[in-house]
Parts: structure tokens; sequence; C-alpha cells
């Protein structure tokens, strides 16, 4: 298997915080705002898009939309069940995983812990069957420190899971990742407990072309 060599995709300006809503209960899930502010791009190469224009495509008609909704719920209740934190953004196209990075590393560090691997290695599954999913890995930091620092630790963590997760893919193709630092805090990092919460990695699962064909098809099970 061959993994793909990239740049890892690290810009402020590119970057749109993205409204997400949480799957408090996956029989009802929650629709995020609208997003006006950023289009989509469907140029064919997943890592030549930044972070926005991978997650509002491929596009998806509306005839599939909603059949493609209610699979993503069926994966966020798996997902729940296995104890991660799930919401959505896209109106309910797109899960986003959120793991927070204290799990995933010791402070300061760039090595995922041993005690990580599993809660890391259940997601080679969605890279599995090509064409189902594309997913992006985001990691984030806090406030704690340089900019510089925050640029460095972000892109050698995402750097670090994402040659790790692709070793346990058949489709590493399929995966993206970006490195934000601290420009996309989820609360103000004025406590210890909120800067714990913005030091996370978000995992986008987002449909590809084979989900949608399934939609058009009426064969998305």
């Amino acid at each position: 298997m061959k993994i793909r060599h990239i740049l890892i995709a690290f810009s402020f300006a590119a970057a749109v915080c993205f409204p997400l809503s949480v799957f408090s209960d996956v029989s009802n899930v929650l629709t995020s705002k609208a997003i006006s502010t950023v289009t989509s791009d469907d140029a064919d190469d997943i890592f030549d898009k930044t972070i926005n224009q991978n997650i509002l495509s491929p596009k998806i008609g509306s005839g599939q939309k909603n059949q493609i909704v209610e699979y993503q719920k069926r994966q966020a209740k798996e997902l729940i069940e296995k104890g991660y934190s799930v919401s959505s953004t896209r109106d309910g196209l797109v899960l986003v995983v959120t793991i927070e990075a204290d799990k995933l590393f010791v402070p300061n560090d760039t090595s995922m812990r041993a005690s990580a691997q599993p809660m890391m290695k259940f997601f080679s599954h969605y890279l599995k069957d090509a064409g189902m999913w594309k997913m992006l890995l985001v990691m984030h930091t806090d406030n704690t420190g340089s900019p510089k620092y925050l640029k460095k630790i972000s892109e050698a963590r995402v750097d670090f899971i994402y040659y790790w997760l692709s070793e346990k893919s058949d489709h590493p193709e399929l995966l993206v990742p970006y490195a934000l630092g601290g420009t996309c805090p989820t609360l103000p990092n004025n406590s210890m407990e909120n800067r714990e919460k913005n030091r996370r990695l978000e995992i986008y699962l987002i449909p590809a072309e084979k989900m949608i064909k399934l939609a058009k098809e009426n064969k998305l099970k």
C-alpha cells in the first residue's frame, strides 16, 4: 500500500469554523446553521482543497439528501454507542467526531499514546470501501503558546495520526489531514477546563461518490 506524501494544510485565512449540531438524540438530528460564506469546489483532488471546500463537496442532490442523512444517523448511533462524541454539520450530511487531544497525546508530546490506538484504529473501517466516505483529520490546540508553536505542534500531531491511520487503512487516499492550531476554539480559553476542550481532534466523515450513487439507486442500507 502506498501512502501519499502531502504537505499538511495549515491556513488561518482558509479556515472557517463550521457550526456543529450535537447528536444529543440520534433520532432527532439538529440541523446546523446555513453556511453562506463558503462555497464548494468540485476539483478532483481532495488534497488540493481547503478544509471548507472538502466539507462542502461533493455536491449532493435533494433527492439523495434525506437518504444519506438517515444513513449518517445510523453511523452516529454506532459511534455514540462506542463512546465517541458526535456532532454534525451541513444539515446532517457530514458527521464530526471530536476526541480531546489529551486522550491522544501526553501534554506537549506529538507521539500518540498507546492507550489511544484502539480508539483511533476503529476509524480505519471507514476507509475500507472506496468511495463511501472521505475523512478529514483536523487538529486543534488551545491558545497557550506562540502561534508558531501552536502551528508546529498541531501539524506534528495530525501528521502522526495521519500516517498511523494510513498504515491501517485500505484507502489512505481518502484521508486528508489539517492543522489549525488555536484558530477555531469551541470555548473561550479562559479556564483549564475550556482549554482542555479546545485541544481536540475532529474527524469529519463526509459522503463520497459511491454513497451518493447508492442513494440515487435507493440502495443505501
